[in-house]
């Protein structure tokens, strides 16, 4: 389990949320986030309020993702914490984070499900 300390105290994998898509991080920032979580994980989303500075941010798209508001996810930017990685993932899109199958507007991957699904748990594990 990967762990690390922050102000002193112990902080694990455990304490990673992940969210998918915009209307979920919505959702789960709006609703109060604070918990014990130390890292937010964000999947084809982007943070549509400021986090907690501390808070580690994690922001994986796919280069071909078509759903995702790109103009939303720019204004979006404004918001990252000192803690933020963001990367794109060339070939991948919206669908390719999840297991629901094809979503209407998407643009066509290039790469695999699970060639995307690796890359974004490289990504995570790196970040954390």
């Amino acid at each position: 389990m990967c762990a690390r300390t922050r102000g002193g105290k112990l902080l694990t994998a455990a304490a990673v949320i992940a969210i998918l898509a915009a209307a979920g991080s919505v959702l789960f920032i709006m609703t109060g986030y604070k918990a014990d979580a130390y890292a937010l994980e964000m999947l084809a989303s982007y943070s549509p309020v400021p986090l907690d500075p501390d808070m580690t941010e994690i922001i994986v798209v796919g280069s071909d993702d078509q759903v995702i508001n790109w103009d939303k996810f720019q204004e979006g930017r404004q918001y990252d914490t000192s803690f933020c990685t963001v990367e794109i993932i060339e070939g991948g899109n919206h669908a390719g984070f999840g297991c629901y199958g094809e979503q209407r507007g998407d643009g066509p991957a290039s790469i695999t499900q699970q060639e995307q699904i690796d890359q974004t748990v490289n990504i995570v594990l790196n970040a954390i």
